[in-house]
């Protein structure tokens, strides 16, 4: 049963259902929503529960929160923990580098100078290698004791001309290769040497390289750009020289994530900004160029990151606009834009870390490019030569693609997210996203794609399988390192998304089919409101959770019926919570709500009457005008029209036609008198409501003329005023239109020419003319006047001149 606010609205909706169900009525049919697939779900708020491929909603995996940034810092783009995860160490980029031991404050690791960034850390043979991107000098630091019993950093290889490090690999015990940017560059260095310069083992050619990954016997190391979005691979580390090769060109401007699986094949993520959802926030702040001060603005490990500081000028190091290619060469000017000026509230709000291509730098002076020595030779190009288009095909959305051994290349998902990070465990690839905060499950057998996780935070910009189903997880804004389970929670809730109804409406019964196990249960509410949005508006409380039990007589797959509380009201919003006890897990599976509007009149939007023009005098005057109209019905019924006729200074409405069900009519004005007419329509649902429910609407047009009565002539006369001229006046003369036209012709001639009126303009319905004409000869002559309205009315008066009346006598 439905549950209504009052008795009489009850009393009125059981009518309403009594007609519905006897097939009276078609207006007040009940409109059943359906939600059951996973596209409808998706749209829904989860929290402790997902939304899996198969279209139902389940208790998500367990997840445990292992540290958080707070006010210290929003973005996490490398992480490094202890085996036991008490520690937690963060590349927090502009923000610096930290340590987070559970349950307490984030401490920031000393020898990180204030305008330095973390953006890369490594383990390398359990020591902690730290990536710090400096103005024009960057470099790799060893995470040590301090004197004060704190930890620091200390350097072990200055990179000089290198303006960021975007990840470190370690091939070895000794050596590691570092992606780098803005020269796409990536070095490997060798720790044990000191002071030894390290040697250029890949020049992309390309803004950044900003992802690495080796295979698992380190032979081989993989790279990924932003730019043209390619992802290379470089072999003999141990040789003379090393080979490099182009695995791929994706249809993607960036790679963001690279994964080298066992079987030596390799996992590629890309982000494309522009392919991407603009995440949760409702409205962000998203600069072109410059620079921000503080960390409100979040890159992935993927991105570059914007600078901690804003009293510096910045550099450009990537240019959105289109620029000739052949023009950019390696000694790039330094573009000083505005600091842009960021408040608290604005720099909270920053969350949409893809929107800039490249992170704006703050660096004085000109780019530097040399001091590294190159072992696969110098850099020749003067530029960047102009590139084809991509092979790739430009699909919509990022994709997470497979390159097999053999070099052949499927996709394995694709989405309007940016694939920032990956694991792969038994043949299923885990990926997180960006904006909105996804954790994506793929089996690569199959293609099967679910949602393992959908966390508040925006981005899951760091991931590592811990086996067994286990992750670490590192997340941006909110900041956020969670350790994720393979336990399920015990109770989760899904907020569907807000229905609507049209217009407001009774709500009837709600339907789900769910799965419940023993010992588990689901409850239900619900809520209704007037405006789109709950948030900003006031919608009534959720209603009284209404429990499901699991019952032994009532199959999975039989709806489990549910009545709606809420009051009537034009937007629905359901709330189910899942509870399990570990083992017995209940999922959602479908859910149904009914709803019906009332009776609600007939809108008619507009009148016109259209008058038929005519060409000219000769042309006979319309005998039909055609009234049409815009009308509808908010339930949908079938509506017929009355049309009907007012003359002007009557009161009686004449009708012109009943029973119509087109919404037009031709109006035969040549069965009316001449006079001025309003034309009202009225529109009824009665074909398809009882007679005592049914609703009308009138809507009366402007008025419009019906004139088909030609002009007339008074006061005509003529008189001879010397030689072969006359004069011919009179006053022509229209009963309801202006006066268009005063012609004449003498004796049948063919041409009419005009005669100009005594106020030298034809405007008004009474026109006074006097006219000299020449070339009256002879004795007689036929003068022919032509009166015409705007109607197109036209009336011919024969004018006999007779110049010598004795000679006719």
């Amino acid at each position: 049963m439905l549950g209504l606010t009052g008795r009489g609205a009850c009393a009125a909706f059981a009518v309403l259902l009594v007609l519905c169900v006897s097939g009276v009525s078609r207006a007040i049919v009940p409109v059943t929503v359906e939600q059951a697939t996973e596209a409808d779900f998706s749209e829904g708020v989860t929290e402790g529960t997902r939304v899996t491929n198969t279209g139902r909603v389940a208790l998500a995996k367990r997840v445990e929160d292992l540290a958080e940034g707070g006010e210290a810092f929003s973005s996490v783009f490398d992480v490094l923990f202890s085996g036991d995860l008490t520690l937690v160490c963060v590349a927090a980029g502009p923000s610096g580098y930290f340590h987070l031991a559970v349950g307490e404050e984030p401490v920031a690791v000393g020898g990180v100078e204030e305008a330095e960034q973390v953006f890369a850390l490594c383990d390398v043979g359990g020591k902690r290698l730290v990536g710090v991107s400096g103005e024009g000098t960057s470099r790799l630091a060893w995470e040590t004791a301090g004197a004060d019993g704190g930890v620091v950093l200390e350097t072990v290889v200055e990179l000089e001309g290198v303006r960021y490090v975007w990840d470190i690999v370690a091939v070895s015990a000794e050596l590691v290769a570092v992606a780098t940017g803005t020269e796409g560059r990536v070095l490997l260095v060798n720790l044990a040497a000191g002071e030894d310069e390290p040697l250029v083992l890949l020049e992309t050619e390309q803004p950044n390289a900003l992802c690495l990954a080796t295979s698992r016997d380190g032979k081989t190391v993989y790279v990924g750009t932003d730019g043209d979005g390619l992802v290379y691979r470089v072999t003999g580390l141990d040789a003379a020289g090393p080979e490099v090769y182009v695995m791929y060109d994706a249809g993607e401007p960036e790679v963001a994530s690279l994964l080298a699986l066992e079987d030596s094949s390799l996992l590629v993520g890309t982000a494309d900004a522009e392919q991407a959802k603009p995440g949760r926030l409702e409205e962000a702040v998203s600069e072109s160029e410059g620079e921000v001060e503080g960390e409100g603005v979040v890159e992935e490990a993927s991105e570059a990151a914007v600078e901690a500081e804003a009293d510096e000028p910045a550099e450009a190091v990537a240019v959105e606009e289109e620029v000739n290619e052949e023009e950019v060469v390696e000694d790039v000017a330094v573009v000083e834009p505005d600091v842009v000026e960021v408040t608290d509230e604005q720099r909270d709000r920053l969350r949409d870390a893809l929107r800039e291509r490249l992170l704006v730098a703050r660096e004085r002076g000109e780019l530097k490019t040399g001091g590294l020595a190159s072992k696969g030779g110098e850099k020749k190009s003067e530029g960047r030569r102009p590139r084809p288009a991509s092979a790739a095909s430009q699909e919509e959305g990022n994709a997470v693609y497979r390159i097999t051994p053999d070099g052949f290349v499927e996709t394995l998902l694709r989405e309007s997210t940016t694939m920032l990070s990956l694991s792969e465990e038994d043949g299923v690839v885990t990926v997180g996203t960006g904006n909105e905060g996804q954790v994506f499950r793929v089996v690569m057998a199959t293609l099967e794609v679910s949602v393992l996780a959908d966390f508040e935070s925006e981005q899951v910009s760091w991931m590592a399988g811990m086996g067994e189903g286990r992750f670490v997880m590192g997340l941006s804004n909110p900041s956020r390192v969670v350790s994720v389970g393979t336990e399920p929670e015990m109770r989760g809730t899904f907020e569907s998304s807000v229905i609507d109804a049209g217009q407001i409406s009774f709500w009837g019964s709600g339907r789900l089919r769910v799965l419940l196990p023993a010992s588990s249960s689901v409850t239900f509410e619900t809520r209704s409101g007037n405006v789109a949005d709950p948030d900003s508006g006031r919608w009534s409380s959720w209603s009284s959770p209404l429990g499901l039990m699991p019952h032994e007589t009532v199959p999975a797959a039989v709806p489990r019926e549910v009545s709606i509380t809420s009051p009537p009201a034009r937007f629905l919003q359901y709330r189910v919570t899942l509870i399990g006890d570990g083992e017995a897990l209940p999922e959602l599976d479908a859910v149904e709500v009914t709803h019906v509007m009332p009776n609600l009149a007939p809108r008619i939007a507009t009148v016109s009457v259209e008058v038929p023009e005519v060409g000219g005098p000769e042309e006979e005057v319309a005998s039909e005008y055609g009234v049409s109209w815009e009308a509808n019905d908010p339930n949908g019924d079938r509506l017929e029209y009355v049309v009907e006729l007012q003359r002007a200074g009557s009161t009686v409405w004449l009708k012109g036609a009943e029973d119509v069900t087109e919404t037009e009519f031709a109006w035969p004005v040549n069965r009316v008198p001449d006079g001025w007419y309003r034309v009202r329509v009225t529109a009824s649902d009665l074909l398809d409501n009882p007679p005592d429910m049914a609703k009308r609407a009138k809507r009366v047009s402007d008025p419009v003329l019906v004139d088909r009565t030609a002009p007339e002539v008074e006061e005509l006369a003529w008189e001879a005023v010397g030689g072969d001229r006359i004069r011919v006046s009179g006053v022509a003369v229209d009963g309801l239109s202006p006066l268009v036209g005063i012609e004449y012709a003498v004796d049948g001639g063919e041409a009419y020419r005009p005669i100009v009126p005594e106020d030298l303009i034809l405007d008004s319905t009474r026109e006074a003319f006097s006219v000299t004409l020449r070339g009256f000869t002879g004795s007689e002559h036929v003068l022919t006047l032509r009166v015409v309205d705007r109607r197109g009315n036209a009336k011919l008066i024969p004018l006999i001149i007779k110049m010598n009346p004795a000679a006719d006598g």
